[in-house]
């Protein structure tokens, strides 16, 4: 089983990290409006001095958690570093696919292969340090090459297919396959929660001008909770992203039956790179789609 120099696990850990954190915060700040609207809405009530001041004291903590929030998203940049990690995690996964493989750039035999492999690791450690501001002690110590990568590097290329194909490309396929259908899953999901609020303020709407009641307070809320689903779903991206993965999984497919009719080694690592290309691809448009830009190191 591949094993990978131990940056790229600190890469990977800190961006789910990140990622945690960065959505934790939005989910917290999107359900601000929903609390602020229902405690005006039992203020409304006519409630005794006493816990009427407690609700104007929780809603005006409600407001400067809010700024507080959105001062950390300017100043402490926590999607910033959420993507300069993981895309410094997809960057080592590339680059030691093609140094155990030995396609791209490291296809010579010699010492300067892995030379070149820690030189690279040494560059996308600096970017992630000036696009993310993120510095992790224990990455100095993980630009060595486990011998694992040396060992495949070492077989004849027919077993390097075999290895590439189960661990990389079929492993990449199912998560686009996966991860396509769950968005899709969630996006739909979403869509049909929208449609249930908004029809239950019409309906309700439509019940306060005919019961002679002051509906206003909780229509409100249903509108301030169908702008937070809305705004949770623009986010995490879920109809965004459910074509690319799709159309991602299906030239991996395609480039998978190359690999497959490889007839000679220089064949077999040029399709290695054409993978590598297509999934670094895919990388940077999920970049590009939050205002990252970078270019393929594959």
């Amino acid at each position: 089983m591949m094993v990978f120099p131990g940056i790229k696990q600190v890469c990977s850990r800190e961006s789910a990290r990140w990622q945690r954190l960065f959505f934790a915060l939005m989910a917290f700040q999107l359900s601000l409006p929903i609390a602020i609207t229902g405690l005006v809405i039992l203020l409304s009530a006519r409630l005794p001095s006493m816990w009427e001041n407690l609700g104007l004291t929780a809603i005006a903590g409600a407001f400067i958690l809010g700024v507080v929030i959105q001062s950390l998203y300017a100043f402490a940049h926590l999607d910033r570093r959420w993507f300069a990690c993981r895309s410094a995690a997809e960057s080592i996964n590339s680059l030691s696919w093609l140094f155990a493989i030995g396609a791209g750039a490291f296809q010579d035999n010699g010492e300067t292969s892995g030379a070149a492999f820690q030189s690279t690791l040494a560059e996308v450690e600096g970017e992630l340090r000036r696009s993310g501001g993120v510095v992790v002690p224990e990455i100095q110590a993980g630009m060595e090459i486990p011998n694992v990568m040396r060992e495949i590097r070492a077989l004849v290329w027919t077993r390097k297919r075999e290895i590439y194909l189960s661990e990389r490309i079929d492993d990449q396929i199912a998560w686009y396959q996966a991860n396509s259908k769950r968005n899709l899953h969630r996006s739909r999901l979403v869509f049909v929660m929208v449609i249930i609020v908004q029809l239950a303020g019409s309906t309700f709407s439509i019940y306060s001008v005919n019961a002679g009641l002051d509906g206003a307070a909780v229509l409100g809320l249903l509108a301030t909770l169908v702008a937070s689903l809305i705004g949770w779903s623009q986010a995490k991206q879920y109809s965004e992203l459910v074509e690319p993965y799709h159309v991602a999984s299906i030239e991996l497919t395609q480039l998978r039956n190359l690999l497959v009719k490889s007839s000679s080694e220089q064949d077999f690592l040029i399709r290695v790179s054409e993978a590598e290309l297509a999934i670094s691809r895919e990388h940077t448009s999920w970049l590009a789609r939050r205002g990252i830009f970078r270019s393929s190191r594959a």
